[in-house]
């Protein structure tokens, strides 16, 4: 009897705690409307943190999956692309997502988490043809072509982002529109409150 009852409260007590980590409070069901927060960050109107918030070292892949940038580029079969000068430890990462079978469909993501005004600076010189864009979730931006592919490249306080793809590989698509929806994507991810 006493062990059952040890038992129990072993159980009731893993229970409450696993509620606990991420459980819903009392009230909010399944069946129940969203709280404002809740809707606001399910429609992706949260509110975005002045900084990175993925921990120290994360890498492309962390922040982005194939069928995020599937979504943005209208088509699917997309898989990871390891770009071997990625240096994630030194706040320097970088990453591709490419269709599975053609290299030259890659998407290229590069973050440079720190020195954001001298690296966009130091990009910007390689930029052909750089057009001013503007948008609220950076301070600095232009599209252009970038070693032979669109690009797009921002500035978003110190940090530094670079994306580019081959718009010949995705005729259907308008290549500063992409660029802006795929720099759009990585924002949200990277500062979304944890």
């Amino acid at each position: 009897m006493i062990r059952t009852l040890v038992l129990l409260l072993s159980v009731i007590a893993a229970v409450s705690v696993f509620a606990g980590c991420g459980g819903k409070p009392a009230g909010e069901g399944a069946g129940e409307a969203a709280s404002g927060t809740d809707a606001a960050e399910a429609s992706g109107t949260a509110e975005l943190s002045e900084t990175i918030t993925l921990a120290p070292g994360w890498e492309i892949n962390d922040a982005l999956s194939p069928a995020e940038v599937e979504a943005v580029m209208g088509r699917t079969g997309f898989q990871t692309w390891a770009e071997c000068l990625s240096d994630a430890a030194a706040g320097k990462p970088q990453g591709s997502f490419f269709d599975g079978s053609l290299a030259n469909s890659k998407v290229f993501f590069l973050v440079y988490c720190a020195e954001g005004q001298a690296n966009y600076d130091r990009v910007l010189d390689f930029v052909e043809s750089p057009v001013e864009i503007s948008n609220d979730l950076w301070d600095q931006g232009v599209t252009g072509k970038l070693e032979g592919v669109d690009a797009i490249l921002v500035r978003r306080g110190d940090v530094c982002i670079r994306i580019g793809y081959d718009s010949t590989l995705y005729p259907e698509l308008d290549p500063v529109q992409t660029l802006v929806k795929l720099t759009e994507l990585i924002i949200d991810k990277l500062y979304a409150p944890r």
